[in-house]
């Protein structure tokens, strides 16, 4: 991954666009959580580059998730979710705000109504009082809305190896490994997940 920096800086113009910066966060996550110690650089540099997109697009909702779904891996980061959530909804709500205002409104004021509506799906997610069974089908139903076939199998590849379903990680990882076959990542975490479900074909 590493190696692969540099020239995803340069097709991206140096500035790294949302679907790069997407990416890059789910195959930051799958290194960090790939291996029995977990890497903390590469999740803070996941959670950098998850921050960036919301900042700039509060109506994210799949860099929303991705975001909460990480900061919600630590027991202690319950004050952290909230205070995300509720910069969220405020952003949104101005959004929609200005484009009510705007004419013709169009489809926008509906697409903001269904980000909002998003994130007060998050907060029930966020509920301490909900199992945790519970958060991870909350979360698994929100990525299968995504539209990327590619990051949605990354997404939930990450979901279950921090939920330790190594068997529904591999499943997933397969998914990923069809979209890209030539991705590094992809293919040694899934190699090693081979061995350990004793899967001897991809």
């Amino acid at each position: 991954y590493d190696r692969m920096q540099p020239l995803l800086a340069k097709l991206s113009g140096g500035q790294g666009n949302v679907q790069d910066k997407l990416s890059r966060a789910s195959l930051l996550q799958l290194q960090a959580t790939s291996t029995d110690v977990v890497d903390t650089a590469k999740l803070a540099e996941a959670e950098q580059l998850l921050r960036e997109v919301v900042a700039a697009d509060p109506a994210n909702i799949a860099a929303l998730q991705r975001l909460l779904q990480q900061l919600s891996s630590t027991p202690d980061n319950s004050d952290k979710i909230i205070e995300v959530l509720n910069a969220s909804r405020g952003k949104l709500e101005q959004m929609r705000s200005d484009a009510a205002a705007s004419q013709p409104a169009g489809d926008r004021v509906k697409e903001l109504a269904a980000a909002i509506e998003a994130v007060e799906r998050f907060k029930i997610i966020a509920d301490p009082k909900i199992t945790p069974e519970d958060k991870i089908k909350g979360h698994e139903e929100i990525i299968r809305r995504g539209s990327d076939p590619y990051l949605m199998a990354l997404n939930l590849c990450s979901l279950y190896m921090q939920a330790n379903r190594p068997a529904d990680a591999y499943k997933a990882l397969q998914d990923a490994y069809k979209q890209k076959p030539s991705e590094p990542q992809v293919v040694s975490t899934l190699f090693r997940l081979a061995l350990d479900q004793k899967q001897w074909k991809f």
